[in-house]
């Protein structure tokens, strides 16, 4: 731990004086720029006033749906179109990847919670239409996340229903409140408190913005988790000639306790009451922090390019008890995780634009590096001291340095002419493993999990976009990508099946006849070859059927009035095995939507919205009974207040206080140190019904 601090540190000290440096040598003549201004597309204004968390504020888009697997201590496992869990979706915040791969506890966990809401200024999910020179991992969908902090500001009038921020200079305090769920005391203790400070100072070269975030978080919006955090975002950027020059640093700090995964046999028997933990059963902390510079060439330059450098090192700790009693019936089967890592990405990328034959042409090449490397270790623990050996090989404990090689390389090319557009690109990966097994007891034997593995995959892209009308456009897609595959598993030569094909098509049409009202229907089919996935708990690899993925997202933005805005969405997805004798789940709801509405009068804003989640399979128990969960519908209402500099607001999140599930899976338990083994179902319960107090000020 000490060491990780030391490296957090020094690459701090690196960065700012890297900034220092920068700032020094820019023109001090030339004018700053305008403070930045952050519009929002109309379904993240909506979201934006009706949550403070950054997961829940990228649920609106349509087809992506996350769920917070032990209240958010797993980081977001943020799921798409039917898919499960284990890198299928990657998400990528102004250029650089969120992903952590190989890590302790899985494979394709991305982190949001150090991602700032205030920030977020645009997403927007990519599924087949991402470019094959388009940042992040070949995954099965991209989210293309951008920030207030990224880019020039916004111009012209904003979009119908945008949310446009009013000052440079805000400082927000929010407090949740849990009503009518618990005793007087326990209530008290339900408090959430965050403080949010955003900042554009104007002085000096370039454009700089600073955000914070420090407080009780997360708790009161999924059960029953407390996260005790602290974030800083930095960015500088500074325009000189015809580039630009961009240097940004992220850190998070994040503390928490309590209960995560809940069995319905102990609700049921009273060991666990549904919102409580007699016996606190998780807890952890982690530390992180990320850097990067980017220079390159304006966007509209005809021949242009990009270079990219990021670095991140982070230390994360989970004490977990999923499987409650179920290996050791005496101490629990307490677990410690641990994850020290650090990871470094290069890329370089060029383009040029001209005209044939009344076509405009742009063709873009590049080349990224990224090295990964990790030190993870499992240990069993008894009342929260280490004891010096595993069990058994029921109970397994994990000691091995990981290292992750990936180099990609990419050509796009893209011709318009009139109505008509077209897009082809090819890109190759080479990813290469190296596991070495640290384990005395395994690392010389045949079970070793240590071991060299590499695979490539060249993936094609292609599209036809036609611009029908002015306000029709048709859209076809077709793309192969990979599912990565865990360090660990990867190396396990019994079942190679690493970098799995995934081949991704899409239909689309878009209708936008004015500017206040657009729709779109897009119906998508996936294809999944069988794929290796790692099991923390078991230390082991297990190959994974291939599916058939086929459904459609619809979504509607409309503007009927000035003061009014309605938002709304709807996903269905249907799930199959590819052989005819396996099974695959499905952790995304079968059918999912929402409808919002947004009115404004005077210095008032009203929000409602409603989300209905349909039944999803939690598995398969030993007799052959599939459990599923049940569907629910959530009501959120919001309301706020604004003078010149004061903004205050009030939301109820779960307003019908309807019982629901952020996950279910199927597990064997113990349901307490008494009980005998079920083949029973592990479930992460959804917020109860929550009130939020929020102040803004700002200038």
């Amino acid at each position: 731990m000490t060491r990780t601090w030391r490296r957090l540190g020094a690459a701090l000290a690196l960065t700012a004086a890297s900034a220092g440096a920068a700032a020094a040598d820019a023109d001090t003549d030339t004018p700053a720029p305008p403070a930045p201004t952050c519009a929002r597309s109309p379904e993240l204004a909506v979201a934006a006033h009706l949550t403070g968390r950054t997961a829940e504020l990228l649920r609106v888009l349509p087809g992506l749906t996350s769920v917070s697997e032990a209240g958010g201590a797993r980081a977001d496992l943020p799921l798409v179109r039917g898919q499960a869990g284990d890198d299928v979706l990657d998400v990528v915040v102004d250029g650089v990847s969120l992903a952590q791969p190989s890590h302790v506890l899985g494979h394709g966990l991305v982190d949001s919670h150090g991602l700032l809401p205030s920030l977020v200024a645009d997403a927007q999910l990519v599924g087949a239409g991402r470019a094959a020179g388009d940042p992040g991992r070949a995954a099965g969908a991209v989210l293309q996340v951008t920030t207030c902090a990224a880019g020039t500001p916004t111009a012209g009038a904003p979009a119908a229903g945008a949310l446009r921020a009013r000052h440079p200079d805000e400082v927000t305090a929010s407090l949740a409140i849990e009503p009518g769920r618990f005793s007087p005391s326990e209530q008290a203790r339900r408090l959430s408190h965050r403080w949010t400070a955003l900042t554009t100072p104007t002085a000096g070269p370039g454009r700089l913005v600073l955000a914070a975030e420090w407080g009780i978080a997360d708790g009161a919006f999924v059960h029953p988790q407390r996260h005790r955090r602290g974030v800083l975002w930095t960015r500088w950027s500074h325009q000189f000639g015809g580039a630009t020059l961009d240097l940004g640093v992220h850190a998070i700090t994040d503390r928490w306790a309590e209960s995560g995964l809940l069995s319905r046999e102990q609700v049921a028997a009273g060991f666990l009451t549904e919102w409580s933990a007699a016996d606190a059963t998780q807890g952890g902390d982690q530390a992180r922090l990320r850097g990067w510079a980017r220079a390159g060439s304006d966007d509209h330059a005809r021949v242009g390019w990009r270079a990219t450098l990021a670095h991140e090192v982070s230390s994360f700790r989970l004490f977990a008890n999923q499987t409650l009693y179920a290996a050791d019936a005496e101490a629990g089967d307490q677990r410690e995780f641990l994850d020290d890592r650090s990871a470094t990405t290069v890329r370089t990328e060029v383009w040029r634009r001209q005209r044939w034959r009344r076509a405009a042409l742009r063709s873009d090449a590049g080349v990224e590096v990224s090295l990964s490397s990790a030190a993870l270790q499992i240990w069993h623990t008894q009342r929260r001291a280490r004891i010096d050996r595993c069990f058994a090989d029921d109970n397994p404990c994990l000691d091995a340095l990981v290292g992750d090689r990936r180099l990609s390389a990419w050509l796009d090319q893209r011709a318009r002419r009139g109505p008509l557009t077209l897009a082809a690109g090819v890109r190759l990966d080479q990813l290469t493993w190296s596991v070495d097994d640290e384990d005395p007891e395994t690392g010389q034997s045949p079970a070793t999990r240590g071991g060299d593995a590499a695979r490539a995959r060249l993936i094609p892209v292609g599209e036809a976009r036609w611009q029908v009308s002015p306000a029709v456009t048709l859209t076809a897609r077709a793309r192969g990508q990979t599912r990565g595959t865990h360090a660990l598993a990867a190396v396990d030569r019994s079942a190679f099946a690493a970098l799995a094909r995934i081949w991704t098509s899409e239909l689309s049409v878009d209708v936008a006849p004015d500017a206040t009202l657009a729709a779109g229907l897009t119906g998508w089919h996936v294809r999944e070859d069988r794929w290796l996935a790692w099991d923390a708990m078991t230390t082991s690899a297990s190959l994974r059927a291939g599916a058939i993925r086929t459904g459609a997202d619809a979504w509607l933005r409309w503007r009927p009035a000035s003061a009014l805005v309605l938002v709304a969405d709807l996903s269905a997805a249907r799930v199959r095995a590819r052989a005819p004798d396996a099974a695959v789940e499905a952790e995304v709801p079968r059918q999912f939507g929402s409808v919002a509405a947004q009115y404004r009068r005077g210095r008032g804003l009203v929000t409602t919205r409603v989300r209905a989640l349909g039944a999803r399979l939690a598995g398969t128990t030993g007799d052959g009974t599939r459990l599923s969960t049940t569907p629910a519908t959530l009501v959120d209402l919001a309301g706020s207040w604004t003078t010149r500099w004061l903004t205050i607001s009030i939301g109820v999140t779960n307003l019908l206080d309807q019982d629901w599930r952020e996950r279910a899976l199927v597990r064997v338990t113990r349901p307490s140190r008494r009980a005998d083994l079920v083949d029973g179902v592990i479930e992460s319960p959804g917020a109860p019904r929550t009130v939020v107090l929020t102040v803004g000020a700002s200038r």
